[in-house]
């Protein structure tokens, strides 16, 4: 069984994806000089879109053989029995 996460934190995370990939386009695409910072626009919408791939599949909780996992993307991964739940 999976708990998802809310439709909001999902669609936030792929606007700014998107928002930060089209400010990165525009850099790199009006910029006659391009410094290496042009490009952290295109690997923070990137890495935006990723997260928003990642949590899409993953959901929140995972509850299964007696256990519930929280699910992270960056290996912040918890695991609990449910024995040990009161």
């Amino acid at each position: 069984m999976k708990i998802k996460f809310k439709k909001k934190r999902l669609l936030t995370n792929l606007i700014l994806g998107i928002v930060w990939i089209g400010l990165g386009v525009f850099n790199v695409w009006e910029a006659e000089n391009n410094r290496w910072s042009d490009y952290g626009y295109l690997i923070i919408g990137i890495l935006y879109v990723g997260h928003y791939l990642y949590d899409l599949t993953n959901q929140y909780l995972t509850i299964e053989n007696g256990t519930i996992r929280k699910n992270g993307l960056y290996g912040f991964r918890k695991k609990i029995n449910l024995n040990e739940i009161n």
